[in-house]
């Protein structure tokens, strides 16, 4: 992601009868562990409906899992552990069928590497 206000942005489709429970992180500073230079040090996540609506959005992945425990989820769905502390981004969203936007922007205004996963 470069410099100055630019963003990451990923779409997905959610289909079937009722709601889906989703993960959905924006991963920087979690790459690290894995031999990712250049990471995005901070992101921020914003998690749209298919009527441009925010349904989610989170700085710090321990700060709010949308009511649900973000590790649980997490672990449930395979995705690696997030570091205590780490300032990467992740949120739970309970949403029906239909489109999903997720944008990915740095909090602090700086660019790097980021993983997007739903």
């Amino acid at each position: 992601m470069a410099a100055g206000g630019g963003s990451a942005i990923a779409g997905a489709v959610v289909s079937g009868p009722g709601t889906q429970t989703l993960l959905v992180r924006a991963v920087g500073p979690g790459l690290g562990g894995f031999g990712v230079e250049g990471v995005l040090a901070d992101p921020r996540l914003t998690v749209f409906d298919a009527a441009g609506r925010v349904i989610a959005t989170n700085d710090n992945w321990e700060s709010d899992g949308g009511g649900v425990a973000v590790p649980e989820v997490a672990g449930a769905a395979g995705a690696f552990a997030l570091a205590a502390g780490s300032k990467d981004a992740a949120a739970v969203v309970r949403v029906g069928a239909g489109a999903l936007t997720i944008h990915v922007a740095a909090a602090d205004g700086a660019s790097g590497v980021v993983l997007i996963e739903l």
